[in-house]
């Protein structure tokens, strides 16, 4: 029997507008553990999320098990007729935000990866509530992966997946990943490039209300930000000086160089610290951009530099701080493991180019 949008009289829409669309799909991916959790998450939360109230009732009421099991009823979900079957909340579906951990603890591949667009769109149609620090960590576990497309893609159909830059450790963790990825190439021209290119559709997602306030510039809106425009500052200075002889070729260096000072004012910048804990050291990765850039764009820009003497003072204060927090990472026993938080802060900063 085919369950369709009208059954028992009762309008699908009505019931769950999101019934009227196709419940989101994945493809194979690199191994079958992956495969198992993903169509749980499927088969467990976001199919019965598109039903309507009609048929939640026959999958999840006791009453109707034995009539499921002996005459197979399909729901019509978008283009797909899906079968319904039984589902006993206690004993049938795991805790969501485990399975979600364990999905994206088990992404090796880039086939692996491209399931994320889906598993958000189905958590935020079925109207999941997924927390900021699970966004967060999965970003930053794509940067570790080389997936920052992907994130990106999620980031430009925000509408689908809910992912905004609006959470502000989702935007750090982004442009944190276009800097790693152009330093990890060892600042080699197609690797910056290819750094700047995302950094320019994050500067303009910035500009959209999914992401921001639009037009209207808000109290701490990111786009008037130092360690935001520090990034893209850093990686047009760095490609200045490493691939266009040392010029500013479009303009770009000192446009940014003018409005992060203009933003950082002449005011004593905060002090630098980092965390006795194991773990990210957002602290100290946030200012090294600023730092990065600045240096670079005075040596680029020479009697052109806006600002000159505070640029330097602000170059000198915070590598003094950097060079001190940094001393600190690399007395600490973990700093030798290059895979650790603290080893990668560290190279964070010793690798960056020294005009």
């Amino acid at each position: 029997m085919k369950v369709d949008g009208h059954l028992g009289g009762e309008n699908a829409a009505a019931g769950n507008p999101a019934q009227n669309r196709s419940v989101p799909a994945f493809t194979a991916t690199s191994s079958s553990e992956l495969d198992e959790v993903l169509e749980t998450l499927r088969s467990k939360y976001f199919v019965p999320a598109y039903l309507n109230k009609r048929q939640r009732n026959l999958i999840y009421r006791d009453k109707y098990r034995t009539q499921l099991e002996n005459e197979p009823i399909n729901a019509t979900l978008g283009d797909e007729d899906v079968p319904l079957e039984h589902i006993d909340r206690t004993k049938d579906v795991p805790k969501r935000l485990p399975l979600l951990h364990e999905a994206v603890s088990l992404m090796r591949e880039k086939e692996d990866w491209e399931q994320v667009g889906s598993m958000l769109e189905g958590l935020r149609t079925s109207k999941a509530a997924v927390k900021p620090d699970y966004m967060e960590r999965l970003v930053r576990k794509a940067n570790e992966a080389g997936m920052q497309h992907v994130i990106l893609r999620c980031l430009q159909q925000a509408n689908k997946t809910g992912l905004t830059l609006k959470e502000p450790r989702v935007l750090e963790q982004v442009l944190q990943g276009l800097r790693e990825r152009a330093q990890s190439g060892e600042w080699a021209e197609e690797s910056v490039l290819h750094a700047i290119k995302q950094a320019d559709e994050v500067a303009r997602l910035l500009e959209h209300e999914e992401h921001g306030t639009g037009r209207k510039l808000s109290q701490d809106d990111p786009r008037t930000s130092p360690t935001v425009i520090g990034v893209f500052l850093e990686l047009a200075a760095v490609r200045a000086w490493k691939h266009t002889d040392k010029k500013d070729e479009d303009g770009t260096v000192e446009k940014y160089a003018e409005r992060l000072l203009a933003v950082m004012g002449s005011k004593t910048q905060p002090s630098i610290t980092v965390s006795d804990e194991p773990g990210p050291q957002p602290e100290f990765s946030k200012a090294i951009p600023v730092w990065h850039g600045l240096l670079l764009v005075r040596k680029i820009l020479g009697s052109k530099m806006p600002q000159d003497q505070n640029a330097q003072r602000i170059v000198k204060d915070y590598e003094k701080q950097l060079s001190r927090a940094c001393d600190k990472l690399e007395s600490r026993a973990d700093a030798s493991s290059p895979s650790t938080f603290t080893a990668r802060a560290v190279r964070s900063f010793r690798d960056a180019v020294r005009a």
